[in-house]
């Protein structure tokens, strides 16, 4: 072949592969001495020219998009450059095999090789979503195998239909296939996140049974079937199965997630690991000791050293205590992933607390929790990009655009708009297009803050900072919203003289001081007659001052037209709300006019509006807030009243309406409670059978009360070895038949192990919201229902809703964790978690004295299995510290509870869920 170089730098060594959209060279850059992967868009000759057009500006931009990513299982663009009337994309040159190379090659791959090749694409396929670049061409073809074990996903953007069977001749071409094309884009040309996720279950699918679900003869045939029929059934997929038929869903709202199916393919993969050997150790020889032959074997002790120095307390990345179930139970609940439409919606839980001690992980589930959500926001706002194109909008860009001084005087006129009629319709529109939008999630931290001043201004600052960011995702749009808000509080006559002195150009002031030398010759009438070019000179002395006039108003008129109203006015008004103080600007002085700003109280009531007009702002765009607040049984008794009457002005909609997850020691806060009102000399009235009234004021404020549950004794060794990494049995020797988890696996797949692998796809799989819906409506679960509640001496109705939220999602939780094997046991399962939330609901002082673990149950289902037994129940009572007084009727309540024919299965389920 004639040497040819590409673009003056990329010299073509040999044909990888081509196909009927492009071909892909081995090069060499000969700048940086390296091999690159060059590929040549070529589209085919029967398109027509405008066609052929449009594919090479298509692709040319996408892959500039395409080169913002850089993450290791993407294969990496270095350079885009235009060269022969065609795109060449320049890339990194991996030595590899495609899986379908490999599926040719050596069959069918097992289902745990499929799930560590899917869990890299998915890792790669997140990255990409969330940056907002979609890839449309995920395949077999487009996943490369490297010689050193790592996967890629190459050929982002690139794909676009062909008239063949989709085979490829090479890896990395930029041919697409209607086989591995979700059912909305073929109908309706719709890409976003939803259909890679399809796409990549295709490829799985494909990669254990050898083809893809809906392998046809030609192309035709395989759109009519896409459109119109299921996909083939899966037989070789054995544990990866579940995962491959979410993905598959051809509803796309109903199709997993990426959050949802990555904890089954390391369940998988997780199986293939936990069977395997891990490799001998042996000591290898000292220097110092002949006698020590090394043998070839990993030095194990000198490449690792001392590996565990001790762990800090902070939060962990990932679930440890199988305490998974509930992280999804809880997201699913704040924010639901798919909508029933024969379900009506339900709001949900607005207070949700998680009740443990300290130590016990609250703040690590809250904080996976507020991840997974995060996650989900991050896939919705890249499909929001990819579907809207919303920077192609003309009123997003006016409004992304920055604030010019015009712009300013305008919002300080008398006509100006108040800040909470703020425009939004772009991002209302963004909410709607691409289904119902993820809410916003802000973690506080309240024991750092102890007057209500303080309290409001972190939750204010905290508010806003994950608000307005979600909203208005520019830095110009932000800018814009602050100052008309600020604008509305500050004194806008002396912003407005402020911004006049501050845009009115230097030589201006110079040309109108000049104006005055020859206006005063003029006026003193000088004689003489000089002259020059057969003009006065005094004329003349009008020119300097006048060429100054003019080129200052030039110079004014474009600062105020085009320059930055930020550079001639107070900083502080454009990054957020104003709070107190004078704000000292260069020409303007003070700008604040609210005396407001100088009392204490007037502080608090204008940091209370401010919140209230973010939460509207998150409002007008059809989102929601996630508050998560954090430890607040760290903070003094002063505190967590402080705190806690703020949650109450949220729950009472008073400066707009979130949702609150509140980690705290219930016991701990109540004790804070009692404290604080018994030195007011308060005196508050006790609701039930609860021990003291910071019980009642928590029951009061709490919709679902969730306590974590105890760390059962199967899953500490999965945390030891989490911590420590897996035994290594008889170093020197080798190893025992016993299988070890992977060290990199992380919690909730390690959980699911400890479940049998007949239950793995029940425990991993997504609760049906239909079954909930009908175990909700059936008749004997809804007389059971009915006949607790009204054995209730003081039934309210919010006492009523509180119960059935905790019943609804430890049902949840419990189809999550096991689930029914029959009908039968379905309902009575049910009804016995009926008596479970209303013994949690009535009782919340006595929670964890009855979670406590004695004999290796747990002490309600020992109480449930002795209520008969006087001797045994008060030798419990007594052990477990429940015989004082104040307990009394609450224990009597409980004993009576228990009595129940579903009693002992409640303790049961309490054995398996607390």
């Amino acid at each position: 072949m004639q040497k040819q170089i590409i673009g003056g730098r990329y010299l073509l060594l040999s044909l990888v592969g081509s196909g009927g959209m492009g071909r892909v060279w081995l090069a060499r850059d000969e700048l940086l001495n390296r091999d690159v992967a060059l590929k040549e868009v070529v589209p085919p000759d029967w398109l027509a020219k405008g066609e052929r057009d449009e594919i090479r500006l298509r692709t040319l931009r996408e892959a500039r998009t395409a080169a913002r990513l850089n993450h290791p299982n993407v294969v990496r663009i270095y350079d885009v450059i235009h060269y022969s009337d065609s795109p060449w994309i320049v890339m990194e040159y991996i030595p590899s095999r495609t899986v379908q190379q490999i599926i040719s090659t050596e069959g069918p791959l097992t289902p745990e090789r499929a799930a560590k090749i899917g869990i890299s694409v998915l890792a790669g396929l997140r990255a990409a979503h969330s940056a907002g670049v979609l890839h449309r061409d995920v395949k077999p073809h487009n996943v490369l195998v490297a010689d050193d074990g790592r996967v890629l996903l190459t050929d982002f953007g690139l794909a676009t239909f062909e008239s063949g069977d989709g085979g490829m001749t090479g890896p990395g071409l930029v041919l697409g296939s209607p086989q591995f094309v979700a059912p909305e884009r073929a109908r309706d040309g719709v890409s976003d996140p939803r259909t890679d996720m399809w796409s990549l279950g295709a490829t799985l699918y494909a990669a254990v049974e050898g083809k893809s679900p809906y392998a046809r003869s030609n192309a035709m045939a395989t759109l009519s079937a896409l459109a119109s029929e299921p996909p083939d059934p899966i037989r070789r997929a054995g544990p990866l199965a579940p995962a491959i038929a979410g993905l598959l869903q051809r509803d796309p709202w109903k199709r997993l997630t990426a959050v949802e199916v990555e904890p089954l393919l390391r369940a998988v993969f997780a199986q293939e690991s936990a069977a395997t050997s891990t490799p001998t150790w042996t000591l290898s020889k000292r220097e110092d000791d002949p006698e020590m032959p090394r043998d070839g074997h990993l030095d194990f002790f000198e490449r690792l050293g001392v590996e565990t120095r001790g762990f800090t307390d902070s939060p962990a990345d990932q679930d440890l205590l199988g305490r998974g179930p509930i992280v999804e139970v809880i997201s699913d609940l704040i924010s639901p992933m798919h909508s029933v439409d024969d379900i009506e919606a339900k709001s949900g839980p607005q207070v949700i607390t998680i009740d443990g001690p300290w130590g016990s992980g609250k703040t690590t589930v809250m904080h996976l929790v507020k991840r997974r959500i995060d996650q989900r926001a991050l896939e919705w706002e890249g499909a929001v990009r990819s579907t809207n194109g919303w920077l192609r909008q003309p009123s997003r860009l006016k409004k992304s655009a920055r604030l010019t001084p015009a712009g300013a005087h305008r919002l300080l006129g008398v006509w100006r708009r108040p800040a909470t009629t703020w425009p939004l319709a772009s991002t209302a529109h963004r909410a709607t297009s691409a289904g119902s939008a993820p809410p916003v999630t802000a973690l506080f931290e309240p024991w750092a803050h102890q007057t209500s001043e303080q309290v409001w201004a972190g939750l204010a600052k905290t508010i806003t900072q994950a608000v307005v960011p979600a909203v208005l995702p520019t830095t110009n749009e932000q800018r814009r919203f602050w100052f008309a808000r600020n604008a509305e509080r500050l004194d806008s006559t002396r912003l407005r003289r402020g911004l006049w002195q501050g845009v009115a150009s230097p030589v201006l002031r110079i040309s109108l001081f000049a104006l005055f030398i020859p206006a005063a010759v003029q006026f003193s009438r000088p004689d003489y007659k000089w002259h020059i070019a057969g003009i006065p000179a005094l004329y003349w002395a009008w020119v300097v001052p006048l060429f100054l006039l003019i080129l200052g108003a030039s110079h004014t008129l474009l600062r105020y037209l085009l320059g930055r109203a930020s550079a001639f006015l107070p900083e502080e008004v454009f990054l957020g709300p104003v709070l107190s103080g004078g704000i000292m600007e260069k020409s303007a002085g003070h700008v604040l006019s609210d005396p407001l700003h100088r009392a204490q109280s007037g502080s608090l009531y204008l940091i209370q509006h401010d919140v209230k007009l973010v939460l509207e702002l998150l409002s007008s765009a059809k989102r929601e807030l996630v508050l998560f607040i954090d430890d607040l049984d760290r903070c003094g008794p002063t505190g967590s009243v402080e705190v806690l009457q703020a949650i109450n002005l949220f729950i009472s909609g008073s400066i707009g309406g979130c949702k609150l997850v509140i980690g705290l020691d219930q016991a701990i806060v109540a004790g804070q409670l009692d404290e604080f009102y018994s030195r007011r000399g308060d005196s508050v009235t006790r609701f039930g059978d609860d021990p003291s009234a910071g019980w009642s004021f928590l029951r009061k404020m709490t919709h679902l009360p969730i306590t974590l549950p105890r760390v059962r004794d199967e899953l500490l060794d999965i945390y030891l070895n989490d911590l420590l990494g897996p035994i290594q049995v008889g170093l020197g020797e080798n190893r025992s038949e016993e299988p070890h988890l992977a060290p990199g696996a992380d919690a909730r797949e390690r959980g699911s192990l400890v479940t049998s692998s007949a239950s793995l796809s029940t425990a991993m799989s997504r609760i049906s919201e239909v079954d909930v819906w009908a175990l909700e409506r059936h008749p004997e679960v809804r007389a059971f229902i009915r006949e607790r509640l009204s054995l209730y001496n003081d039934t309210s109705g919010r006492e009523t809703k509180r119960l059935l939220t905790v019943w609804q999602f430890y049902l949840r939780l419990w189809l999550r964790t096991g689930g029914p094997t029959s009908s039968s046991e379905c309902v009575g399962a049910a009804k016995s978690l009926v008596i479970f939330a209303e013994i949690l609901t009535r009782w919340p002082a006595l929670v964890r004295r009855l979670a406590t673990v004695r004999d290796g149950e747990c002490t309600l289902m020992t109480l449930a299995k002795n209520v008969e037994d006087q001797l045994r129940w008060d030798r419990t009572i007594k052990e477990v510290g429940l015989d004082s007084e104040e307990h009394q009727r609450a224990v009597r309540g409980l004993r009576k509870v228990l009595g129940d024919p579903e009693g002992l299965e409640a303790g049961k389920l309490a054995d398996s869920l607390l």
